[in-house]
């Protein structure tokens, strides 16, 4: 798949320009679409998060943005364009207690 070309392409790089090994703390690793959209503050808020969460969790944390699939919404079948809505409906409410989800 290309994620695992890319991986392996950052790994590399990481290893050859930076002396990084595969076990090395210090990189975070996003994985998006190319039609992925982010917020401004998106890897801020990810470093933030990773940086503040206890050493004995960070590593064993993920980290997902909610998914709303509202790209091309209006160009979407009727059906599609409503489980698009529910689907992110519940991304969103996932955000307000993430224990729930």
């Amino acid at each position: 798949s290309n994620e695992c070309w890319a991986f392996q392409q950052l790994r590399k790089e990481l290893h050859e320009a930076r002396g990084f090994q595969a076990s090395d703390p210090r990189v975070v690793i996003t994985v998006m679409d190319d039609d992925s959209t982010m917020h401004p503050k998106y890897f801020e808020a990810l470093t933030y998060h990773f940086m503040t969460a206890g050493s004995n969790q960070r590593y064993l944390q993920t980290w997902q943005a909610p998914i709303c699939h509202f790209k091309n919404f209006l160009r979407q079948p009727v059906l599609v364009r409503i489980s698009s809505l529910f689907s992110t409906l519940s991304e969103l409410a996932c955000l307000a207690n993430p224990l729930d989800c």
